[in-house]
């Protein structure tokens, strides 16, 4: 293969993952954060108390307090105002990261067996690195959330289908 081939061959894979991210990003929304915390649960000044936290709907921590403290300290802890909005976020956009995994693991993988069957190397490759890289978009999407035996797992089904293919693609030679 020439330079020009594995230009387009590196063009193709770029080009492919941007265009599955957006369009997945199209046709299936990301939740937003100020939808579930929008401005009104932005600090409305400076809350200094308990009272006046709770008072906005907030959560108060305490900070931890030295046993000999100087007299003039006022504040004895911080208001979250979005720790309730922010767990129903955090719950609604892990969904959607693993939604995000499935669909971009599906496409990917896809992607990867189809381009075995093309007879133009430099789009065959292209697209071979798209699937991966898609593949890999996917999992990053939901990695945080996912346990160690499903990141193990993950791993290892993509490796045997990557050897597998490999296999198929290369022993033809």
């Amino acid at each position: 293969m020439n330079v020009k081939e594995r230009i387009l061959a590196i063009a193709l894979a770029i080009i492919f993952v941007l265009f599955i991210h957006f369009g997945l990003n199209t046709f299936y929304i990301s939740p937003k954060w100020d939808d579930y915390c929008g401005p009104n649960k932005y600090m409305p000044g400076e809350i200094y108390s308990e009272q006046n936290c709770i008072a906005f709907n907030g959560t108060w921590t305490p900070y931890p307090l030295p046993e000999k403290r100087a007299e003039n300290i006022t504040v004895t802890g911080w208001c979250d105002l979005t720790r309730e909005c922010q767990e129903s976020f955090d719950t609604v956009n892990e969904q959607y990261n693993r939604v995000i995994f499935i669909l971009a693991g599906i496409i990917g993988l896809v992607t990867i067996i189809a381009a075995t069957f093309l007879n133009v190397e430099s789009v065959a490759l292209g697209l071979m690195g798209g699937g991966v890289l898609t593949i890999i978009y996917g999992t990053i999407r939901y990695w945080g959330n996912a346990e160690d035996w499903l990141r193990f797992a993950i791993l290892g089904i993509v490796l045997i289908i990557l050897i597998g293919l490999a296999y198929m693609k290369l022993s033809k030679k």
